[in-house]
């Protein structure tokens, strides 16, 4: 995922914010600016491209271009698309990361190169406010635009930490899902990240902030739990068939894994819970 780092405690200047109409659609120019571009399409959709990955940006998303890195389109807009955007300074802070989840610190702010903002219209109206201003011959516009950047940038926050939370749940439910529907392995980080198309180390943050294990703790657990609860519903369950059903390499490997976490081997356990009935959590 392509994102952008924002210095929230450097000052920046904001040296444009208009609005752009294309009547005959055009390809987004080939270039690498000095400044961040922010770009709001009202109206039509464009393809861009940044650094070698295309976005399509449709009606209400906004696409953060940042200073340095390479932006550019092969297709024109549609005719009729409308946009609104601004240009602001870069300062030694700002980062752009391509691929791993960036690691956040004080004064700074993570934002996704592409943000969807349809259900969000804050963002709409900062835009435009900026537009207003920066046309406006006023006292102190540099003042009010900073602290209108500072409020879209606040906004774009909300409206992408909402969109990030939806997809983060609905990746780490399809991973549960594929763990639940093939009880007899044990995947790999690298293998359920080649799966959802990220890399293990966003896998594993992603996985372990919704379920609290790693990917391969959880499958331990999950595998252990259904193991005891067979061991209890179906007492003549041979020990090296839920080896085989559940992914482990024998009934050996099994028991020290079982043992490890309810402390004692299968067949004791069995023993000792089945006048009880009771199933242990997991």
């Amino acid at each position: 995922m392509q994102t952008v780092v924002f210095d929230t405690g450097a000052a920046r200047h904001v040296s444009d914010a208009f609005s752009n109409g294309y009547v005959k659609g055009v390809p987004h120019p080939d270039r690498i600016m000095s400044e961040h571009d922010l770009v709001y399409v009202t109206e039509g959709e464009w393809e861009i491209i940044l650094n070698g990955v295309a976005h399509t940006i449709e009606k209400d998303d906004v696409i953060i271009l940042p200073a340095g890195v390479r932006h550019s389109g092969n297709l024109p807009c549609q005719d009729g698309t409308k946009t609104m955007y601004t240009h602001v300074g870069g300062v030694k802070g700002d980062v752009f990361f391509d691929g791993d989840e960036p690691e956040v610190k004080d004064a700074q702010l993570a934002l996704s190169a592409l943000i969807h903002c349809r259900d969000y219209p804050q963002v709409k109206e900062s835009f435009e406010m900026m537009v207003n201003t920066f046309s406006a011959d006023i006292p102190c516009k540099d003042v009010r635009m900073d602290a209108l950047f500072n409020l879209l940038l606040a906004n774009l926050y909300d409206a992408d930490i909402k969109r990030s939370n939806t997809e983060k749940n609905e990746f780490v439910e399809g991973v549960l899902r594929v763990i639940h529907d093939s009880p007899h392995l044990f995947y790999t980080n690298e293998e359920l990240a080649e799966m959802f198309f990220v890399c293990p180390k966003t896998l594993v943050n992603r996985f372990r902030k919704q379920t609290g294990s790693s990917p391969y703790q959880y499958q331990m657990k999950y595998k252990l739990h259904s193991i005891a609860s067979l061991l209890l519903k179906q007492p003549n369950v041979k020990l090296h068939e839920l080896a085989i059903n559940f992914g482990f390499y024998d009934e050996f490997h099994l028991s020290r894994a079982f043992k490890g976490v309810y402390g004692m081997a299968p067949s004791d356990y069995k023993k000792v819970h089945t006048e009880k009935q009771i199933f242990l959590p997991i």
